[in-house]
């Protein structure tokens, strides 16, 4: 932008105006320019996540209101999911590394799987108890076995042959 100020938040990057900041400059098209960081895919749009993780939040309520005993309603389990869900959109939006994601998530994972068990009226299935390990335990096996060399080979010069452990 010319003008000096920054288009708004809400304003997405793709219509961030060119020219001058008046209103005729915002209503006529050949004045919007897309930008660089929107068509290189880099940008990940707040209203996008809460779309996405809201979606997941709902479909991981329903299926655990299947999986859970009657007297555990949708309502207690989404009440019991959505600080998990919450924070994971939040990780998400930051950018956090996917080990670091992957790690926080499944401990989130844990967190609301305790606080089901807690606030259930009767007692769940030992099931659960899987259920609720499972994402911690498929994070540590991939970071037991995934490939070392992906560091090695992210900083290699040009022309540079790096060998795998």
């Amino acid at each position: 932008m010319h003008s000096g100020r920054r288009a708004p938040l809400f304003l997405p990057n793709f219509v961030r105006p060119v020219g001058r900041n008046s209103l005729t400059s915002r209503l006529s098209r050949d004045k919007f320019q897309p930008a660089d960081v929107q068509r290189n895919g880099q940008v990940r749009h707040p209203v996008d996540i809460a779309v996405m993780f809201t979606a997941l939040w709902v479909l991981a309520s329903m299926i655990l209101d299947l999986l859970t005993p009657v007297e555990l309603t949708i309502y207690m389990i989404a009440a019991a999911i959505a600080p998990a869900v919450l924070v994971a959109s939040l990780l998400y939006y930051f950018r956090f590394p996917l080990v670091d994601f992957a790690v926080m998530f499944a401990a989130l994972w844990l967190l609301a799987a305790m606080t089901i068990e807690w606030i259930s009226p009767k007692q769940l299935s030992s099931l659960m108890i899987l259920g609720a390990f499972v994402p911690a335990l498929i994070v540590g096996i991939w970071l037991r076995i995934r490939p070392r060399f992906r560091t090695a080979t992210a900083d290699k010069p040009e022309g540079v042959e790096v060998s795998s452990p």
